[in-house]
């Protein structure tokens, strides 16, 4: 026995005789040869595997199995060391399995789900050993089934893989069996899984139902039995099964002892009736009614671009699913892929929720949008990033959400529809969790620029950003006109009542919905005060006012926050005018410079002294280091000072009319050519009548036209620092004593 065990010759050879020896040798004499062989056979095996040999490999195992069964049989004593020796050599070959489907360059999908598929097989033998395992083993196991299951149902579910019914049968039932044991290794298991086999199993029992002959053998039906009870469904659902399933089994075996009844012919499409009354109707809702119960709770297949219906869902939960399925199933068949992937946006009412190529994930946000609380929505986008967290971020791009939709409603518009404006917030939470999901501290991707064309500064033309405050109190006007009356009177009841005028909704950015906190942040941030008389008036001339300005020209865009208050604006414009507003970005302070240069500019401000004595002083135009600034000519004018609670006039159409008489009286006195403003709720109103009465260019950028001419606040103590000529910038000092300034945003304003 020694010296067979030390033969000097190959291993293989060695190995053939030992197989010979142990043919001749009877009991438990052959079992060191045995041992022997078994090991032998195992190292092949994992050599095999370690090369990506998997057919020898499965050879070689089985060989091994053989000997470390006769080895068990024939010594019970050591039939726990075998077992612990035969798991070892499974951990291994299913490590390398693993390795191969996650390699940096992986196999392709068919090639991957069958690598998967002999994991799957290799980790029940593994089970049926050791009753305690490792967490490293039990973790490769699930990546095993679940990139399995995926892979695989993704080859038998698409209609373009050329498949033959055997083949694409052989996947769907492969799928299957790997979706049913991936819900045996979640507590609890993820609704997804549960839906993905009940999808495969649907068209398994879709012959079931037809009353196909082939579908009613017994081999068929045992095959139904075996994968129904494996379904993760609740309590009581899972008992009406069990009782349903085992009346089939009664049934079948008394038919194939020949002991149940004859049945009748009966036209194609109706099961026989044994079949038919061994399964009761509670149970026949969840599994074995098949094809209608099962449906309502599956996620259909995407639409292709060229089909037209939408998906409906009833529940979010069921649309989550369907997110998570299908963006798992792009990943599984593009993991570990070096091509850049774009993840878009889009608002299509007729498509489906979501659309793919190879370089492309296409979300659409209409689906999504059927079900607008918080609480869904929180639910519905991290379904659709979740898979895509196996791989690396840097090899997405994220669209930037604010163009992509303002983009989308455009064409929504064009076509004649519309948004109905109760869906606008969550339209605007839908892209935060695109950002936050998307982006750092999410899947990690880089974000693309939202690509707005550069407004041209030219003359006459007028070029206005709105403010927030603005955006959501034209929001109240435009759509909620009803509440107005009763808004306006609540605020001259508590005009005096400075905590009930500054009372603030922690969800007012992304859902400004109460009439009389738009009104007041109008009244408090903005310098709007109504007359007391005919408020509602007042109210009218300023959003008329502003309405007319937006449509004079492009709009600018300010930041996301401005942008997404605009929507709803932008949406009642376009219904009011019949074009969309154009959106543009600032052209910069060169631009800007450059045009203003030679030209005479008035600025209605309320630091109108200390920006006209800076620009008399010649500092302001030597502010930066990199940024030329040729001579232009400055007036200043100062802003109507109705900061909250002060009153100047008897109402704000008062003193707009105030300003305007001044801006009349510069212009006899020396014509200009640009005007600028800034001065809250008058800044859209004062621009609207300069232009419309002298056809100058008006511009419109908000509190931060004080920086351009040199003067610091706040709010621009960090802009364009580092460029900057430290000695030739002033400190704005006259708003620090007006009464209430501090309170707007925190002081932003003071200097």
């Amino acid at each position: 026995m020694e010296q067979l065990l030390t033969l000097p010759v190959d291993s293989d050879a060695r190995a053939q005789l030992w197989q010979l020896a142990v043919d001749q040798i009877d009991g438990p004499d052959g079992t060191p040869l045995r041992v022997a062989l078994a090991r032998h056979c195992g190292q092949a095996a994992a050599e095999a595997s370690s090369e990506g040999h998997w057919a020898v490999a499965n050879d070689q195992l089985q060989e091994a199995v053989d000997h470390y069964g006769a080895i068990a049989n024939g010594w019970p004593e050591r039939r726990e060391v075998v077992q612990q020796e035969l798991a070892g050599l499974l951990a291994r070959l299913i490590a390398d399995l693993h390795s191969s489907v996650h390699a940096s360059e992986p196999p392709p999908p068919r090639e991957r789900g069958e690598l998967c598929w002999r994991g799957y097989g290799l980790a029940l033998r593994h089970r049926a050993l050791l009753r305690e395992r490792e967490p490293w083993l039990e973790a490769l196991e699930e990546q095993l089934v679940r990139e399995g299951g995926l892979t695989l149902r993704q080859l038998a579910t698409d209609p373009e893989q050329p498949l033959a019914a055997n083949d694409r049968q052989r996947l769907r039932r492969q799928a299957l069996n790997l979706l049913l044991h991936l819900a045996t290794l979640h507590e609890p298991c993820p609704e997804w899984i549960g839906l993905a086999a009940r999808e495969l199993l649907v068209v398994e029992l879709e012959p079931l139902q037809a009353g196909a002959p082939e579908a009613l053998e017994p081999e068929a039906l045992r095959l139904l039995i075996g994968w129904l009870p494996r379904l993760p469904l609740g309590p009581a659902a899972a008992a009406d099964l069990a009782l349903a399933l085992e009346r089939v089994r009664l049934s079948l075996e008394l038919l194939e002892r020949g002991l149940g009844p004859e049945p009748s012919p009966k036209p194609a499409g109706q099961p026989r009736p044994a079949l038919r009354a061994a399964l009761p109707k509670a149970a026949a809702a969840k599994a074995a009614t098949p094809a209608k119960a099962l449906a309502a709770d599956t996620p259909a297949q995407p639409l292709r671009p060229d089909s037209a219906p939408l998906l409906r869902f009833s529940q979010p939960g069921e649309l989550a699913r369907h997110l998570q399925l299908e963006s798992a199933g792009w990943m599984r068949n593009h993991v570990g892929g070096r091509t850049p992937v774009q993840l878009s946006l889009c608002l299509d009412p007729q498509a489906a929720p979501l659309r793919h190529t190879s370089n492309q994930l296409l979300l659409n946000l209409a689906p999504l949008l059927e079900f607008p609380e918080v609480e869904q929505l929180d639910r519905l986008l991290p379904a659709f990033f979740s898979p895509l967290q196996g791989d690396t971020g840097a090899r997405f791009r994220l669209e930037e959400p604010n163009g992509a939709v303002y983009g989308a409603l455009t064409q929504l518009w064009q076509r004649g529809g519309s948004l109905a404006p109760g869906l606008f917030p969550a339209l605007i939470y839908a892209t935060e969790l695109w950002t936050r999901c998307g982006g750092v501290g999410g899947l990690g991707a880089a974000m693309d620029p939202w690509q707005l064309p550069v407004a041209e500064l030219r003359p006459g033309a007028s070029l206005l950003r709105p403010g927030n405050v603005e955006l959501a109190a034209l929001q109240s006007v435009l759509q909620q006109s009803a509440g107005l009356d009763e808004a306006l009177v609540e605020i001259r009841r508590h005009h005096h009542d400075r905590q009930w005028m500054e009372r603030r909704s922690e969800r007012w950015w992304m859902e400004p919905a109460d009439v009389a906190e738009n009104l007041c942040r109008l009244h408090t941030n903005a310098g709007f005060y109504a007359s007391s008389h005919a408020p509602l008036e007042s109210l009218q001339r300023w959003s008329q006012a502003s309405i007319a300005a937006l449509l004079s020209g492009p709009v600018l865009f300010g930041n996301d926050s401005i942008v997404r208050m605009f929507l709803p604006v932008a949406q009642a414009l376009q219904r009011q005018s019949g074009r969309v507003p154009e959106l543009v970005q600032w052209p910069g302070p060169q631009a800007f410079y450059n045009f203003i240069a030679n030209q005479e500019v008035l600025f209605v401000t309320p630091l109108a002294a200390e920006v006209e004595a800076h620009h008399r002083s010649g500092r302001a135009f030597g502010l930066f280091t990199d940024v030329r600034i040729r001579p232009y000519g400055l007036r200043c004018t100062p802003a109507p000072m109705s900061i909250y609670p002060n009153r100047p006039d008897r109402g704000f159409e008062d003193s707009l009319e105030r300003s305007l008489e001044q801006v009349e009286r510069a212009h006899r006195q020396r014509p200009f050519t640009v005007f600028t403003a800034v001065a809250g709720a008058y800044g859209l109103p004062l621009c609207q009548a300069v232009h419309r009465r002298y056809g100058v260019a008006c511009l419109y950028i908000g509190n931060a036209m004080h920086a351009y001419f040199g003067v610091e606040q706040n709010t621009t103590a960090d802009w364009m620092v580092s460029q900057r000529r430290p000695e030739n910038w002033v400190r704005a000092k006259g708003l620090n004593d007006i009464p209430g300034v501090e309170r707007i945003e925190g002081g932003r304003y003071l200097g």
